[in-house]
């Protein structure tokens, strides 16, 4: 069997991209913009990735919804992004992990509960590319 064979007989295609969405996390940990910085830092080490650029973390102020303020981040890594919107006042931020390489999400997920204090989640695991040919 070839190589992209297998790899599609395994369901692994091109990568795989973990959609998360947190809800009850800590309103302080939302808004620091040194933490989610921190965060897109170190996820890609954690998880095998690597780098491309520094993270990117900019406020918004909701735009006439103070409600809607937060922060919003990412990082390119040379596998993909990994992306992250905060919502302080909600208690809410969404999470997006994709990547052509393989990568333990549960992990991911349980880092991301403790960095953010999350106590419910949502997920989708999606794997991308079923066609695409490594080789």
């Amino acid at each position: 069997m070839t190589d992209s064979l297998s790899r599609r007989a395994l369901g692994l295609g091109y990568g795989i991209q973990l959609l998360l969405d947190c809800y009850g996390a800590k309103k302080e940990l939302l808004e620091n913009t040194g933490l989610i910085s921190k965060f897109l830092y170190e996820l890609p080490e954690k998880i095998g990735m690597h780098r491309l650029t520094k993270p990117f973390v900019t406020c918004y102020d909701g735009g006439g919804k103070p409600e809607d303020r937060g922060v919003t981040g990412f990082v390119i890594i040379c596998e993909s992004h990994i992306s992250c919107h905060t919502y302080p006042d909600k208690g809410f931020v969404t999470i997006d992990v994709y990547s052509c390489k393989n990568f333990d999400w549960k992990k991911t997920i349980k880092h991301i509960q403790e960095t953010f204090g999350v106590s419910d989640f949502e997920k989708k695991v999606v794997k991308r590319g079923s066609k695409f040919s490594k080789t």
